[in-house]
């Protein structure tokens, strides 16, 4: 009987997360791009445009997979953090006066540490190898870290308003 490891040792002995998911996503983001502004008009051109590209990536695949592999661990640490979040909010019944999201009403300060977030996550990811930067490291810990830092954050914000209110 087969296991669920036996079969993602089959599909990475394949070269599926190697080749093909880069390949795949590489088509994804530049049609979406592509789409998003509308060049060129054609969609067949498009199309086109963006399995040139997927193949473009298919000489990185090694290069690229271990790249991915810690971007997607990143990005599950963000997601986790802003589903604790979202649940110690709507626990202590926290609102804003306005009605509005945090985002549309401090541009600014999301959009800077949105920028934060994705170079963290870039650098812990090993971006800065893909760009020629080997001497670039972070710990491991830092998504761990990070994670540590924003529930503190949330739970000081949380316990301010409560005095406060």
């Amino acid at each position: 009987m087969a296991t669920i490891e036996t079969g993602i040792k089959a599909l990475t002995d394949a070269g599926i997360f190697a080749y093909l998911i880069p390949f795949l996503l590489a088509i994804a983001i530049v049609y979406g791009i592509l789409e998003h502004v509308s060049v060129p008009k054609d969609k067949s051109v498009r199309s086109l445009i963006a399995i040139l590209a997927g193949f473009l990536v298919l000489p990185l695949g090694k290069t690229l997979s271990p790249f991915l592999e810690g971007l997607s661990l990143g990005l599950m640490v963000i997601v986790a953090t802003v589903l604790a979040l979202l649940v110690m909010a709507e626990s202590t019944g926290l609102t804003q006066a306005k009605k509005e999201h945090v985002w549309v009403s401090h541009p600014k300060l999301t959009g800077v540490v949105f920028i934060m977030i994705a170079l963290i996550i870039f650098v812990s990811a090993g971006g800065p190898k893909l760009i020629g930067l080997e001497n670039v490291r972070l710990g491991g810990g830092l998504g761990l870290a990070f994670f540590l830092v924003i529930m503190a954050l949330g739970v000081w914000w949380i316990a301010g308003e409560k005095k406060g209110g």
